[in-house]
């Protein structure tokens, strides 16, 4: 029987240390190519053809598992398809008008004086909100919405306040959310803007006269406040605000009720109600050095990741949703500056998808309209060249909300 040979002697402590250092080098390598998203990024610069004709394909291809799966949400996909292409300055390429406005009033319950995510729905304050802003988006509203149906939406959503704590559930069935106190109040704001003041005149209200030749933006500071004394005469602002406030938590930030967690999509809520009541000032009450104002911004500053995107949440992945929820939320507190914008845009454009169009998630994942419109908006609170410039509040174009008497200092 043979003796086995002994093993080799062990190499140099030099040599064995450079082979450490090729093998740790090899793996590095191997991961780094394994990480590597696939080919699809071209560029830097923002499709705006692709994204316009992958908008357009979604809202037509009614045969996929997506489009019956969301059916429930039809008609916030419709406004954040038709937002986005606005922002590119290609609406009139995805639908007609005409289209539009029937599916909406197809979406309106009688039952609840509300409108629906989609026919044969129950109404709910969010689709009422987002078909609001459709007819301002086409600069539509005292055409398609009867002063009838205007007041019975007022009093609709005027129902669905508590006024014990001032919080708004979404509909009939009574889950309450600081969602549903920002939808009341944004879609309130555009009713009473885009109405006009003669639609309430019923409702014990002095008819505002201005003076001949008094300045332009005199006026719109004055309607503005008319609008506000009309909004209180159809729900409880003050407590509505408390509410929100109730919201609050010790690191600024604000949950979807008291206590709920802190995410940056509640904060976008809270904030623009508290924007659209003129009650910011709330977010700095019993703070003379602002502490608790900075302490929501510094929360919302430290979304920002190392790619440059921004998460919802702490310890969460970034997502380009964000890219609207924290931003718009800076946007309103004045400190956009706070986080890398630049950082934040060459993320969002890596998730584009060049060829089919779209923008996703993340880098690499599959596009939708949601995300596609989030991402834009995100852009155009950057003022990205070639867009329209959108309105952090009640995120639409500048240029629509403008045109309903809206003026503000937060663009």
């Amino acid at each position: 029987m043979r003796t086995p040979s002994p093993p080799p002697p062990p190499p140099p402590p030099q040599q064995q240390q450079q082979q450490n250092q090729n093998h740790h080098q090899q793996q590095n390598h191997q991961q780094q190519n394994h990480q590597q998203p696939k080919k699809r990024i071209n560029s830097l610069r923002l499709k705006e053809t692709e994204h316009v004709e992958f908008i357009r394909k979604s809202s037509r291809d009614t045969e996929t598992i997506e489009y019956a799966l969301t059916e429930h949400l039809r008609l916030s996909g419709m406004y954040w398809g038709l937002t986005a292409a606005a922002l590119l300055r290609r609406t009139n390429e995805i639908t007609s008008k005409d289209e539009v406005v029937q599916f909406i009033n197809e979406c309106y319950d009688e039952k609840s004086s509300l409108f629906a995510g989609a026919p044969g729905h129950d109404g709910h304050v969010l689709y009422t909100l987002s078909a609001i802003q459709i007819f301002v988006l086409y600069d539509c509203l005292r055409e398609e919405l009867s002063v009838q149906r205007a007041k019975k939406m007022c009093e609709a959503i005027a129902k669905l306040q508590n006024k014990e704590d001032g919080s708004f559930a979404g509909d009939e069935w009574g889950e309450v959310d600081t969602r549903f106190s920002y939808c009341a109040f944004s879609a309130l704001s555009l009713l009473t803007h885009g109405m006009g003041e003669e639609c309430f005149l019923d409702w014990n209200l002095e008819s505002l006269e201005l003076q001949r030749g008094e300045k332009e933006e005199n006026t719109v500071k004055i309607y503005n406040g008319r609008a506000l004394e009309i909004m209180r005469k159809i729900v409880d602002i003050d407590k509505g605000c408390e509410f929100i406030m109730n919201c609050r938590n010790f690191d600024g930030g604000f949950g979807s009720t008291p206590g709920g967690e802190s995410h940056a999509g509640q904060i976008f809520v809270c904030v623009g109600a508290l924007q659209i009541c003129n009650q910011l000032d709330l977010l700095y009450a019993g703070e003379e050095d602002n502490e608790d104002n900075d302490k929501l911004a510094w929360w919302l500053a430290e979304r920002q990741v190392k790619v440059g995107g921004l998460n919802g949440r702490p310890e969460k992945l970034p997502d380009v949703c964000y890219s609207w929820w924290v931003l718009s939320s800076l946007a309103a507190l004045k400190k956009k500056h706070w986080i890398d914008l630049d950082k934040l845009k060459t993320f969002i454009l890596r998730c584009q998808d060049d060829i089919n169009g779209g923008i996703s998630d993340r880098p690499d994942d599959e596009p939708d309209v949601y995300h596609t419109f989030f991402g834009i908006a995100g852009l155009s609170l950057m003022k990205h060249e070639g867009l329209e410039e959108i309105d952090p509040i009640y995120a639409l174009p500048v240029t629509s909300v403008r045109k309903i008497g809206i003026e503000s200092d937060w663009y």
